[in-house]
This record gives structure tokens, sequence and C-alpha cells, in this order.
């Protein structure tokens, strides 16, 4: 389905278990704190199709600090412009520290609002934590009780709304297979392993990139393999 902005028509959003992996990883990580990320992939023209391949994490310490988060997003573009670099950076992840937010916080906001200028059709996912505990239980996954709320732009440009005629759903396998994933990376702590950019600024040798945990999924990044 065509349109002519992303937030007047229904959005499709297609995410890999790694990235949603990934993310859950960084958010099991780091409870107590908020931590957030960027979005890799592609996007159409018309912003109606989505495709969510990778995540960065990035901060749990520093999520308001400017001058980390624009060496790290300089970084990562200059990553996913590599010769053979099919992704891109497409939107941004946040997940708050507190149980009942659902909501993209200002910070999150000044973030997503900067990735926007190079990709308008940018999309934002904002970790529900009611509705991932749900998940994790083994609640049943439908379109209302998604653990990833996604937000996208309004029509002026000048702020997020929710994406309300929008959903995840999986390019991969199933939410079934997403919990098995993640619940078995939890029971073994290896979900311990992912390194945001807050841990690569401490000990450069920590990727942001984060090989290991893609192989401990059975993923594989691409030149990884």
């Amino acid at each position: 389905q065509h349109c002519s902005t992303p937030v007047i028509c229904r959005m499709t959003i297609r995410c890999s278990q790694l990235a949603l992996i990934k993310l859950l990883c960084h958010a099991a990580k780091h409870p107590s704190s908020t931590v957030n990320g960027v979005l890799l992939g592609t996007v159409d023209a018309d912003g109606s199709n989505v495709n969510v391949t990778n995540v960065v994490p990035l901060f749990h310490l520093s999520c308001p600090l400017a001058a980390p988060t624009e060496v790290a997003l300089a970084q990562i573009e200059a990553y996913t412009s590599q010769p053979g670099s099919n992704s891109s950076i497409i939107g941004y992840y946040h997940s708050d520290s507190r149980i009942a937010a659902s909501e993209l916080s200002p910070v999150g906001r000044r973030i997503a609002d900067k990735l926007a200028v190079k990709q308008p059709n940018s999309v934002v996912l904002v970790l529900d934590n009611k509705r991932l505990a749900s998940f994790m239980s083994g609640e049943p996954v439908t379109a209302d009780n998604q653990p990833f709320e996604p937000f996208t732009r309004e029509a002026s440009g000048r702020g997020w709304k929710r994406a309300a005629t929008s959903s995840v759903s999986l390019a991969d396998g199933t939410w079934q297979s997403l919990l098995i994933q993640i619940s078995g990376l939890i029971r073994g702590q290896q979900y311990s392993i992912v390194a945001d950019w807050d841990d690569h600024l401490d000990d450069p040798a920590k990727d942001w990139l984060n090989p290991e945990l893609s192989k401990l999924g059975k993923f594989a990044l691409p030149g990884q393999q």
C-alpha cells in the first residue's frame, strides 16, 4: 500500500528476530536503566514498508548526553555506508526504566528527530514493559498486546505519535520462536554479553556490533558468517 506520508496510512513494519533479540537482551541486561539504540534496515521511499534487519544498542548510562550520541551515530553511519552494505539507520528504539512507561520520552524524541532529518520515514519502537511481561509469561501475541509500540512522525513533521494503524511483525520465525530464543538466552544469562556504546566507550574491545550475540542466537551479520 502506498501513501504520501507514513502517518496517514497503514505502515508495514517487519523486524528480524536478530534485531528484536538484541533489543530485548539490551533491556534485560539493564533492567533498572533506560536503554536505547538505533534500528538498521530499509524503508520504502513512501514509508509504507519498513524492514528492520538489525539494531545497534546505544546507551544505558549516557542516554541524555548529546556528545556520546553524536559520536555513536557517526560511527554507525560510517558502518552502514561501507561498500556492500544494504542497510541504513531507519529509526530508533527506546526502553524506559519505569515499568508503566510506554511513551516516547523527551530524550527519545530528540534523538528520533535527529535521525528523521536524514530519513523522514524513520520509525520508533518503544518497548512496553507491561506487555513485555505478558509476552515473557507466554501470553499469545496479538496486534493489540505486542510488546513493541511503533511511533511515526506527525504529519507536520514536528512530533511523534503512536502508529495506531500499524503493528510489528516478524520477518523470520514467529513470536513463539522469538520467545523460545530470548528465554533461553535469559535462563543461561547469555544476554549479559550484549555490548552497547557505553560499554564500548569504557572498553573499546567490546564490539557494539555484537557478533557473539548473533552467534548465540544462531544468526550471523553480513561479513561475519
